[in-house]
C-alpha cells in the first residue's frame, strides 16, 4: 500500500490486527499464564498446590517480576502519551496555519485569492478526511489527492506573489509553507508509533508475571487475585495499545480546532474582506 509506504512489514501486519482482538489474545494470554502457574505450585507442591513454600525466596521473585513489569508499562505508557499529545498539539497548529494563510491570502486581488481560498478549502476538507481514518483504510490514490492539493496550494501562491516584494507576500508564504510542513508533520507522527516488538515483550513480561504470580498464590483466594491482576494488566496493556492507534483506538485527538476553522471559511468567503466600495460598482450620476 502506497499509504504505508513507511512502515515495515511487521508494522503493517501489526496494524491491521483489530483492537479488540490484540486486547482479547492478551487476556487469553495471561489468563493460561495463571493456569501454567497454578498447574507448576501443584507440581511442585502436592496435587492442592498448597503444601510447602514451593522454594525459597519465591516472593522475591515475584516482587522483581513485578516491579520490572511496572516499569516497562510506566515507560511505554509515557511514550504513548507524549505522543498522543503531540499529535493533539499538530492539530491545533495545522488550523491556525490554514486559517492564517486564509486571511494573507485575501490581501492579494482577484482571482488569485479567490482561488487560493477555494483550493485552501478543499485542502481542509482532504485534512479533515484522512485524520478520521487510519493509514490502512484509507481510499486508494488518498496519496496522490494530498500531494496533488499541495502543490496546487504552493504553485498558485507563487503565482500570486509572482510580481510582489513586499512584506505581505514574504509574510504569506512563509505561513503557507509552515502549514504544509505541518500537515507533513502529522503525517509522519502518525506513522510513528511503538514498535511492535515493544509491544511483544510488555506481553511477555505480564505473562511471566502472572505466571509467577499463580505459582506464589495458593488456597481458596488465589483465583480472586488472579483476576484482579490480570484484570489491571489486561487494562493498562489495552490503554498503551489504544494510545498507539491514531484513528482506530477509542481515545482519539479531537478534530475540533479543524472544524472549527472550516465553519470560519464556510461562512467568510473572500467576498467578505473586500473594502466597501469594491463590493457594489457606484452608480453613475443621472445625466452625466
Amino acid at each position: 500500500m502506497e499509504e504505508l509506504v513507511g512502515l515495515n512489514a511487521a508494522e503493517r501486519l501489526f496494524l491491521m490486527i483489530p483492537i479488540y482482538r490484540v486486547v482479547l489474545g492478551v487476556f487469553v494470554l495471561l489468563i493460561l499464564s495463571a493456569i501454567g502457574g497454578i498447574w507448576l505450585r501443584r507440581r511442585f507442591s502436592g496435587k492442592d498446590g498448597t503444601g510447602g513454600t514451593g522454594f525459597e525466596g519465591e516472593g522475591y521473585v515475584v516482587t522483581a517480576a513485578s516491579g520490572l513489569l511496572a516499569l516497562l508499562l510506566g515507560f511505554t505508557f509515557a511514550m504513548a502519551v507524549d505522543r498522543f499529545d503531540e499529535r493533539r498539539m499538530l492539530v491545533i497548529d495545522e488550523a491556525n496555519g490554514i486559517y492564517s494563510t486564509y486571511l494573507l491570502a485575501q490581501t492579494f486581488p482577484q482571482p488569485d485569492s479567490g482561488r487560493i481560498s477555494s483550493t485552501l478549502l478543499a485542502y481542509l476538507d482532504h485534512r479533515l478526511a484522512v485524520s478520521r481514518k487510519s493509514p490502512i483504510d484509507q481510499k486508494p490514490g488518498a496519496l496522490q489527492l494530498d500531494r496533488h492539493l499541495k502543490a496546487q496550494l504552493w504553485r498558485e501562491s507563487l503565482e500570486a506573489t509572482r510580481n510582489l516584494r513586499d512584506d505581505v507576500a514574504s509574510t504569506y508564504l512563509q505561513t503557507a509553507a509552515q502549514t504544509l510542513e505541518v500537515g507533513a508533520t502529522r503525517e509522519a507522527i502518525r506513522l510513528a508509533r511503538i514498535p511492535p516488538f515493544i509491544h511483544v515483550v510488555l506481553w511477555v513480561f505480564s505473562a511471566i508475571t502472572v505466571t509467577a504470580f499463580g505459582f506464589s498464590y495458593y488456597g481458596r483466594a488465589r483465583w480472586l487475585g488472579l483476576c484482579v491482576i490480570i484484570f489491571l494488566q489486561t487494562l493498562a496493556l489495552a490503554l498503551i495499545l489504544d494510545l498507539d492507534r491514531p484513528t482506530s483506538g477509542i481515545i482519539r485527538e479531537s478534530q475540533w480546532a479543524l472544524e472549527d476553522v472550516k465553519h470560519r471559511l464556510r461562512d467568510t468567503p473572500p467576498s467578505e474582506f473586500l473594502p466597501n466600495n469594491q463590493t457594489s460598482a457606484p452608480e453613475a450620476p443621472g445625466g452625466l
